[in-house]
């Protein structure tokens, strides 16, 4: 199948994140919070660009075009090397908006960690974490509500 690009429009995109909230029991108070969280994250020009490439290994540069400092769950990129008996391993940096102890401005991100690795007899080993006590997600959206 082609990869085919498709540009959503904001009211569009907005409506589809409050059904498909609602189809899992979130109001529509809450489904529009998220919306608007998800909202004017991304750059929406650009083209992310391969800085090093080695036989076994990518280094991405994103520009932050289409979400590339949020990249959803880092454990399904780490999972899909390891599904090939591979470790795989994903990192993304993200925007300052946690305030270290003692400090009175925002300078660490949450920069989401995935490490994953075969083990014996389909076993595996997953690790997906962010480097704050809480994803940034998580801290945006409870703001919203």
């Amino acid at each position: 199948m082609a990869d085919v690009a498709a540009i959503v429009h904001l009211p569009e995109l907005r409506a589809f994140v409050i059904r498909c909230m609602a189809s899992v029991g979130i109001t529509e108070t809450d489904g529009g919070a998220l919306a608007e969280l998800l909202n004017g994250t991304t750059a929406t020009s650009g083209s992310p660009s391969v800085i090093k490439e080695t036989v076994a290994t990518y280094l991405v540069d994103g520009c932050n075009v289409l979400g590339s400092n949020h990249f959803g769950i880092a454990g399904w990129y780490g999972l899909r090397a390891m599904e090939q008996g591979l470790v795989g391993m994903s990192f993304t940096n993200t925007s300052p908006g946690m305030v270290p102890t003692r400090a009175k401005e925002n300078v660490l991100g949450t920069n989401p960690i995935c490490c994953a690795a075969p083990a014996k007899d389909g076993d595996g080993f997953v690790l997906d974490m962010a480097t704050t006590t809480v994803a940034m997600g998580n801290v945006g959206f409870s703001t919203i509500s």
